[in-house]
């Protein structure tokens, strides 16, 4: 992949924007992954408009937003409930109407979780865990301490002079970078705080880059990712600090249109994110270090729209999505919850075709 740098003036001070070429993006290497996958259902019927997911509780407890005509919460409890049958419960409803988008979610170490839909958002207050409702606030995350960083349409509470405006997802690295993906100069822009140069850099993405499907963080080692779809395609961009270029990653060639690409980063490195195809697969595919993008299928039946993707503090991928024999909202765990949570969890298991479960994928990391 070849790019080239130029020098542009924002705001009255020198940014460095990295052009990306197109049309020299490589495939994904396929099911590289070997992964367990457990279900489990929720009990809660789905609106069909997409989902969101948080880990809430140092990463141990997943909290699952839906995107119906307004936002609403669940989370998994020790105690069933007898409306869900599950030990699924209710835990926010009409946090703020759904009418500004998809539904991004994030997660903080000190145990709150956030949602935000381009327009509002609205943020758990531990210990109690009761949301507040945060108006006019597009756009949320967390800092390595736990504290909430948020965005508007055009500004980011936590760097100044945002250069551009329409704000979709932002993320803060462990070493205090601040990245905002936009679509205020067309398609898309990603842009990066530093707090060495104290200045705004961007990298204008690829031409139908749909930077409001799209979402972004760092991995361990302050190296930016994000994810969207490109017409049918969902595409990954990584930087690679060994070239100082951004690589583009087909990962799939058949999305769904209508849906946010999730993205979201273990302590080890690893970056996963999860998506829907035209046939109703749920997809996740994830990238440790250096190494290449791989692929697997998750189950089928899966209704169209945005799903979720999070990782639990023992570094295991969770991906919340609408089930579509029954309608309700489910998880895929890997491996099955009830070997590392400490409450109790009524799952499910698929069996896939050949009467097997997938293999588990290997934990090794690059570092």
């Amino acid at each position: 992949m070849t790019s080239c740098r130029l020098i542009k003036m924002l705001g009255g001070s020198a940014v460095v924007a990295v052009v990306l070429a197109t049309g020299s993006a490589v495939m994904a290497t396929g099911s590289g992954a070997t992964l367990n996958w457990a279900f489990q259902d929720t009990g809660f019927t789905s609106s069909f408009s997409g989902s969101a997911l948080g880990m809430r509780n140092g990463g141990a407890f997943p909290v699952i937003f839906d995107n119906d005509s307004t936002v609403r919460a669940y989370t998994l409890l020790p105690v069933n409930n007898p409306f869900s049958g599950t030990n699924w419960h209710e835990i926010g409803n009409g946090l703020f109407s759904s009418s500004g988008g998809p539904i991004r979610a994030s997660s903080s170490s000190a145990g709150s979780v956030a949602v935000s839909n381009d327009m509002n958002s609205a943020v758990s207050t531990p210990p109690g865990g009761s949301f507040v409702s945060l108006p006019g606030i597009g756009a949320t995350t967390f800092d390595s301490g736990g504290n909430l960083v948020t965005a508007t349409f055009d500004t980011v509470s936590a760097a100044i002079g945002f250069p551009d405006s329409g704000i979709h997802d932002i993320a803060v690295s462990d070493f205090g970078n601040v990245a905002a993906i936009s679509s205020g100069t067309g398609f898309g822009d990603y842009y990066q705080f530093s707090p060495i140069t104290g200045v705004w850099g961007q990298a204008t993405l690829p031409t139908s880059f749909e930077a409001s499907r799209g979402s972004v963080t760092f991995d361990t080692n302050d190296v930016p990712h994000i994810v969207s779809t490109d017409g049918a395609e969902v595409q990954a961009l990584d930087f690679d600090a060994t070239t100082g270029q951004w690589v583009s990653t087909i990962l799939d060639n058949n999305a769904s249109f209508s849906q946010v690409i999730s993205i979201a980063a273990d302590s080890t490195g690893t970056v996963g994110t999860a998506w829907v195809d035209n046939d109703g697969v749920l997809h996740h595919a994830y990238k440790s270090g250096l190494d290449p993008w791989a692929t697997t299928a998750v189950t089928s039946d899966v209704v169209s729209g945005s799903v979720g993707i999070a990782y639990d503090y023992n570094d295991f991928p969770v991906i919340a999505y609408t089930d579509s024999p029954t309608g309700n909202l489910f998880l895929a765990y890997d491996p099955p919850v009830t070997l590392q949570s400490p409450e109790p969890a009524t799952l499910a298991f698929v069996v896939l075709a050949g009467g097997a479960l997938l293999p588990r994928r290997s934990r090794a990391r690059c570092v």
